[in-house]
């Protein structure tokens, strides 16, 4: 009975051994997959930032040229009032 309870001792050791190895192995691909993921979150976070500030510059250029467009509108619309009230 001792050397049945020794093989089984010396069996769950190597299993315990090979486990070992394969969850480091899995811990080592879950560590580049996680490294991997962080990259691309970088990358994510800065491409949004640009999206971001290209959207800002976009409103800002977008309220100019209305504000340049009213401008424009009122300029002609007083010259047309000058004009009809001048020649009445």
């Amino acid at each position: 009975m001792d050397e049945l309870h020794q093989n089984r001792l010396q069996l769950s050791l190597a299993e315990l051994y090979h486990n070992e190895k394969d969850i480091n192995a899995l811990s080592d691909i879950l560590r580049e997959k996680q490294q991997a993921a962080d990259a691309e979150k970088k990358k994510l976070v800065k491409r949004e930032q640009t999206v971001k500030a290209h959207k800002k510059e976009h409103g800002r250029l977008t309220r100019e040229q209305q504000h340049k467009e009213n401008k424009s509108q009122c300029s002609r619309w007083f010259h047309l009032q000058f004009t009809v009230i001048y020649f009445q």
